[in-house]
């Protein structure tokens, strides 16, 4: 595999890749090519623990959350999904959900967990950060009524739903 030595970490204060920058910045040309010469950038975590899908989603960027998708099969980014953050045990549809991410998006990224080839994609939908709140919980204690009703409605997942 190419090595490209500016594909390496970068010095800042949160231990961001360059995919991490690109993410941030909006530079899709970028944040599509870096994929293809080092597929491990897509999970790696900051310091934070967010990986560049993590930064995506909360950027309520569709595009660019499309882009991580496609960008690299190989990449493993349904994976990505399951990440939980270091900060608060947070995977990628609770950080959707609390940044208010578009409904397109959050559509995209637990469609995405449904199809992945993932041992049991409910286990994930179910999981709960550090403070015990599935992804469900979440939205309805954010007053997000779209993503609620689509939890409920989606036919690809199979939701624990339990009096807290």
């Amino acid at each position: 595999m190419f090595k490209d030595p500016r594909l390496d970490e970068l010095s800042t204060g949160f231990r961001r890749t360059p995919l991490h920058i690109a993410v941030i910045s909006g530079d899709k040309r970028l944040a599509k090519d870096i994929p293809s010469l080092r597929p491990d950038l897509a999970l790696e975590k900051d310091r934070r623990g967010w990986t560049p899908l993590h930064l995506a989603s909360a950027r309520a960027s569709l595009k660019m959350v499309k882009l991580l998708l496609k960008a690299e099969p190989n990449a493993s980014l349904p994976e990505a999904i399951c990440l939980k953050n270091n900060q608060n045990g947070e995977s990628i549809l609770h950080f959707s959900v609390k940044s208010k991410s578009c409904i397109e998006a959050f559509e995209l990224l637990v469609d995405k967990l449904a199809l992945a080839r993932i041992s049991d994609p409910d286990i994930i939908i179910n999981s709960k950060d550090y403070n015990g709140k599935t992804v469900l919980q979440l939205a309805a204690e954010t007053g997000n009524t779209e993503m609620v009703q689509y939890l409920l409605e989606s036919t690809n997942l199979k939701l624990e739903i339990t009096d807290a």
